[in-house]
């Protein structure tokens, strides 16, 4: 009987990097499924998986699986989430600049011993893995049990029996390793198609593969460019942003490798999930181990969340943040928005109505669930992050009735009648006061607090030991104008100009998080004042690498949908019209498919997507993106294909898109930002979903970033749906079908 998995270090890189396995591997823990260079070797009761670096010394990750074990308890399609989480506090722990878990992960700490949560919320497995990150006081990991109860781990004896035996057995599972006759080399071709799938980023090329000759010119100009001042990197999806932001990072890193005097470097992103994939991309692109060599520098990379509570330390005071993700946290919010706002419409909006003005009552009076009510929604949750937070409304009947009179400006909510506002203030106190009986703080109420922290004597003192040299921003674009304000304040030196290198594009952000970026003609002297940068120096991408010609070319009129919403007016430069080269080969030409019901679409699409994923034998290659989010309700809960698919309902799902196998993924454009597919059926693109009216501009800006967004996400093959009993096709796609860049096809008349 097998009691216990070992890993050593090296291995766990090459697991985190890139592992295709099924839940099967879990019962066999066969060699055949690892990533090249790593070994199988059992030695009595323990399974070691040793990496090329693999010694007598070696740190390892010991999982305790005798009995039930750590995965007998879990179901098996919540194995391969739990054991990569596993994969990666092993490594955290034991490299230099580890990251400390992060704060959705629910971690809770008892002197050397952690529990946390085996599996993400949206899965529904609440289930805690225990561990002791010092067993017998060494450097080692040791993974001992789970179970579904957050229990007192003060109280708690660890036999480390298993432990020991695995510890025992390294020199013989070592000696067997390099006793092996040399392994025949394999195709690199997975290894370079997980990292496709995984992010896309680095495809397991070295920093010097890329800087010798793969990045283009306009990528190699940004990367070389010296950092003395702000930086921001520009372009449609798919041109290379992240790559390059990566690349650039890694070999400012390198640049510091012997610092004395320490160099800190700070890659924020917005989603924990995106956490994931840049550290994976970092690791995969370091083949000379600049990140171990680099005894002095510091290396961070965060949510803009993780980062404000460990520096409030929230969990003093017995209170934790709604999540330590941006795109979650939001999402939360909003849903508990929609809630209040649903009370307030019960209670007294009765009295209220009257007074205020004609747009305010039609948003007020939508039904939950509709068009308009979640546009209205999204823009009180928007005047609630962006200016009643921001402006500590809170605070004092003062400030309360300065918003209440004061002139608005141009990109917030429109609220012409004061009474308007006390409304939206009846809606923000219901709200504040359902997260203080929960015992959690917002997303925005932390950010609020940290740029509070950020302008303090405290902050100040501490800045030189605790700020940073450069500060890297991956999808700046969903980063609300409060989170931008926080960036020039995390600088090590205030003396000098700030060094932030920001990637984005505009037109991807499906939240709204980019009003009021730009308050000036021209927009850029309105960003960088905005963001109190200085002088920032622009670098334009403008080839895509992920999609054919055919489809580069309906994102080129799907953006021209853009300045008739009158974004270019609002917004000014970045939302100019892009032009994409696509460097793919031709491919076949994207159509759209009218039906005449959304159980026509339900249908027609999925036993659709399963032959392809059939006949391109992934699953994860195949996706079908829903572009109304009350539809991806319904679409998930129905069960007649559920079976077929790997529903992603939130972006810390990603990391289960590499044990997909044969299902296709069912999701929304903005949860699978960043990752591409072969195959796109991008569904319920319907005129309905933008209802004439009050807030209609925002929420047809949102729409274009969310079909922009979604077709984006194909490489070979896009296949557009819409149902007539639902308004027929968008008007955001109203150019692509005048100039040909669509062909149009009934349903009954698809092959």
């Amino acid at each position: 009987m097998t009691n216990a998995i070992a890993i050593d270090s090296s291995a766990l890189d090459r697991l985190q990097a890139g592992f295709d396995f099924d839940v099967d591997w879990f019962t066999t823990w066969s060699e055949e499924s690892l990533p090249e260079g790593v070994s199988r070797e059992e030695i009595g009761q323990t399974i070691y998986l040793l990496g090329p670096k693999a010694d007598a010394d070696s740190h390892l990750l010991v999982i305790e699986i005798r009995e039930k074990g750590l995965f007998g308890y879990l179901e098996a399609k919540q194995r391969p989430e739990a054991f990569m989480r596993l994969v990666r506090l092993g490594r955290s722990e034991q490299t230099a600049g580890r990251h400390p878990l992060p704060i959705s992960w629910a971690p809770y700490h008892a002197k050397s011993l952690v529990s946390f949560r085996s599996n993400s919320g949206a899965s529904g497995e609440h289930a805690r893995i225990e561990v002791d990150l010092n067993p017998r006081g060494t450097r080692h990991v040791f993974a001992y049990n789970i179970n579904r109860e957050k229990r007192d781990l003060y109280t708690v004896k660890v036999d480390h029996t298993i432990f020991d035996a695995a510890l025992a057995g390294l020199d013989d599972a070592v000696i067997a390793m390099l006793s092996r006759p040399p392994a025949a080399a394999r195709h690199d071709d997975t290894k370079v198609e997980l990292a496709e799938l995984a992010n896309r980023v680095t495809l397991g090329r070295s920093l010097d593969a890329w800087l010798d000759g793969l990045l283009t010119q306009p990528q190699m100009d940004f990367v070389n460019v010296p950092l003395t001042k702000s930086l921001r990197l520009v372009g449609a999806a798919g041109t290379g942003k992240t790559l390059s932001l990566v690349v650039k990072f890694v070999s400012e890193l390198r640049k510091h490798v012997d610092d004395t005097e320490g160099y800190r470097s700070l890659f924020l992103t917005h989603s924990q999930a995106t956490v994931e994939l840049i550290t994976q991309a970092i690791a995969s692109m370091d083949h000379d181990g600049i990140l171990s060599r680099g005894k002095s520098t510091f290396v961070k990379i965060c949510t803009l969340q993780e980062l404000a509570n460990e520096a409030m330390k929230y969990n003093l005071d017995g209170l934790e943040p709604l999540s330590s993700d941006g795109l979650e946290g939001r999402a939360l919010q909003l849903e508990a928005i929609e809630a209040e706002i649903e009370r307030v419409q019960r209670s007294d909006w009765v009295t209220a109505k009257s007074r205020c003005s004609e747009d305010f009552r039609k948003g007020m009076s939508s039904t939950r669930g509709t068009p308009a009510y979640q546009t209205f929604a999204r823009e009180i949750a928007n005047e609630i992050a962006c200016v009643l937070e921001a402006d500590g409304v809170r605070q004092s009947a003062e400030r309360r009735e300065r918003y209440l009179n004061e002139k608005r400006k141009s990109w917030m909510m429109s609220l012409p009648d004061i009474e308007d506002r006390r409304v939206i203030l009846m809606v923000y106190d219901r709200f504040r006061s359902l997260l203080k009986s929960m015992g959690v703080l917002g997303t925005d109420q932390m950010i609020a607090d940290y740029l509070g922290f950020l302008d303090s004597n405290r902050w100040d003192n501490i800045r030189q030991r605790e700020g940073f040299d450069a500060v890297f921003v991956d999808e700046l674009h969903l980063f609300n104008r409060q989170e931008r304000m926080t960036l020039h304040h995390l600088m090590r030196d205030d003396a000098k100009a700030p060094v932030v290198v920001m990637a984005y594009d505009s037109k991807q952000s499906v939240r709204d998080t980019f009003n009021g970026l730009h308050d000036a003609p021209g927009g850029v002297a309105g960003l960088s004042r905005d963001m109190r940068l200085g002088e920032t120096e622009r670098f334009d991408l403008a080839e895509g690498f992920r999609y054919t010609p055919e489809i580069a070319r309906v994102l080129e009129w799907i953006d021209q949908g853009f300045p008739a919403a009158g974004i270019s007016e609002e917004l000014g430069f970045d939302w100019r019209p892009i032009g994409l080269g696509s460097m793919k080969q031709s491919g076949s030409q994207p159509i759209l498919v009218r039906a005449k019901s959304t159980l026509d679409i339900w249908n027609c699409v999925f036993p659709r997507a399963r032959e392809r994923a059939k006949s391109l034998q992934k699953g994860r290659r195949v996706a079908v993106l829903c572009a109304s989010e009350a539809l991806f309700k319904k679409y998930s809960e129905a069960g007649q294909y559920a079976d077929w698919f790997l529903p992603i309902s939130d972006r810390e799902q990603l990391s289960s898109l590499r044990h997909a196998g044969k299902r296709f993924v069912f999701s929304m454009p903005d949860f699978v930002a960043g990752i591409q597919f072969d195959t796109v059926y991008l569904i319920e693109v319907n005129d309905g979903e933008v209802e004439d009216g009050p807030y209609s501009t925002g929420a047809l800006r949102r729409f274009v970033s969310t079909v922009y967004l979604g077709a984006s996400r194909a490489e070979q093959v896009l296949e557009i749906y819409s149902s007539d009993e639902r308004g027929g096709p968008s008007r955001v796609l109203r150019h692509a079908l005048n100039n040909g860049a669509l062909d149009v096809i009934e349903i009954s008349d698809l092959p």
